[in-house]
């Protein structure tokens, strides 16, 4: 599984999970390919136990659809912020 990159990136690797709701996991899923009948609930689900066991993991929640340079843009504010709090104590 990919997860398992994710959660062994080197040191100098920021892992982020991008983890959107249920309804647009679902929906991006489905329009992915309309005839996959695999479950993905089961994959949702291990993606949220990754974010809530994994502090060492950044975790982009995405509660509405948003354009890629949105997305891109959120992931270096969380990891500007991630470094600030890390280097204030």
């Amino acid at each position: 599984m990919l997860w398992k990159f994710l959660l062994k990136a080197p040191e100098y690797v920021t892992p982020i999970l991008i983890l959107p709701d249920f309804d647009i996991y679902e929906r991006r899923w489905k329009k992915r390919n309309p005839n996959d009948n695999q479950g993905n609930n089961v994959r949702y689900r291990e993606c949220q136990k990754i974010a809530e066991k994994n502090k060492n993991l950044l975790v982009l929640h995405q509660p509405h659809d948003e354009c890629i340079d949105v997305t891109i843009y959120r992931i270096c504010e969380l990891i500007l912020n991630n470094n600030n709090n890390n280097n204030n104590g």
